[in-house]
């Protein structure tokens, strides 16, 4: 089946979970920022509520991504330009067979290939009920199923670590600081940063390049890091009017909207990217302050709460760069600073010693 168009004007703190292009991933489902629809409406929205191990497809942006729905998430409903897929007859293919299928890099090339778009790929349904895909006797299918589940397991508890690395950091970082804003030795963001800017505004879609120069927009901002998972691309023509607006390495970026307040620090391979002008508000710190420390003060729970009083909006919440300039940020000894952003460091290869570990198992 495929999803309902929900109102997001009409979402609530809780009640059903709404599942939405954002929540699937390649193989799991991410719900760090959960949507929610009032429980009363249950009935006008039954057609589209989902069950235990539901098997959901992304369709449009990230196409072909594919993740079973956990107990946990329940009760939930199922969003536009979602996919859910149920077996017709189990006892002619096992769910958890069907799953790795679908999970493989293989069938995930072969959406993006049928899907149109450029600026966002969108998958056909009408394709998809096409797609065939091998079905060997039952035996064989719980024994493919059973031997993917166990590297699944590894997979999940190399993710695992990487979550509690993070909180680590996490830790150490408000281990290190809170001190320091309770003792009211902070300073407005105005004071901190030699300019607080926006990018490009009123992207037109014609500008739209597979080739091109890429440009960021706030699904790409994550607390402290840049996913690239799902980046689109400019005509370098079209960029090159907004040159000065170009990003560097070391500026923070901050999300205005959807989900404002998540910062993070443009790495190097990323300088001279843009930004739409709704949707990320650049900073550049001045000498008081190292942009890694910025980031995660943005991101901590005062830089939220700060956020949570400033944002407006119904529909959609966002705040404005005029308000991001009034955040009060602590000033520690730029040595401390400097002490932190060491331990990142020495986190950051960890990290990535894990994060390689898991490539490879997908990659098996």
């Amino acid at each position: 089946m495929n999803g309902y168009a929900f109102k997001s004007k009409r979402y609530v703190d809780e009640g059903i979970r709404v599942i939405r292009i954002a929540n699937v991933q390649k193989g799991y489902l991410e719900d760090s920022h959960p949507c929610f629809y009032p429980a009363t409406e249950k009935g006008s929205i039954a057609q589209f509520l989902l069950y235990e191990n539901d098997l959901l497809l992304s369709l449009t942006g990230n196409v072909g991504r594919v993740a079973l729905l956990d107990n946990k998430f329940l009760p939930a409903a199922l969003n536009q330009r979602v996919a859910c897929l149920r077996i017709k007859d189990e006892s002619l293919l096992n769910k958890r067979y069907l799953f790795h299928c679908l999970n493989s890099m293989c069938f995930e090339n072969r959406c993006i290939e049928s899907a149109n778009g450029i600026a966002q790929k969108n998958l056909s349904t009408v394709w998809l009920r096409g797609y065939a895909i091998p079905v060997p006797q039952m035996d064989k299918q719980l024994e493919i199923a059973r031997r993917f589940d166990l590297m699944q397991a590894q997979i999940s508890r190399a993710k695992a670590q990487i979550v509690k690395l993070d909180s680590l950091v996490k830790s150490r970082f408000i281990e290190m600081f809170e001190v320091y804003a309770r003792e009211g030795n902070t300073a407005a963001l105005s004071e901190l940063c030699e300019f607080v800017t926006v990018g490009i505004a009123n992207a037109a879609t014609h500008a739209y390049a597979n080739d091109g120069i890429v440009m960021l927009r706030n699904l790409n901002v994550r607390e402290n890091h840049l996913d690239d998972s799902d980046l689109i691309k400019i005509n370098p023509n079209f960029a090159a009017k907004y040159s000065k607006k170009a990003l560097k390495a070391g500026d923070v970026l901050v999300t205005r909207t959807g989900y404002p307040g998540i910062a993070c620090v443009v790495p190097e391979k990323y300088a001279g990217c843009q930004t739409f002008t709704t949707l990320i508000a650049r900073l550049k710190s001045n000498a008081q302050i190292i942009p890694l420390f910025l980031s995660f003060w943005i991101n901590s729970p005062a830089g939220k709460e700060f956020v949570e009083r400033m944002k407006a909006g119904s529909s959609q919440q966002n705040f404005g760069a005029t308000s991001l300039k009034l955040l009060e940020v602590p000033l520690p000894p730029l040595e401390l600073q400097q002490e932190f952003a060491s331990f990142v460091s020495q986190v950051d290869k960890l990290r990535f010693k894990t994060q390689q570990q898991i490539e490879k198992l997908e990659m098996l």
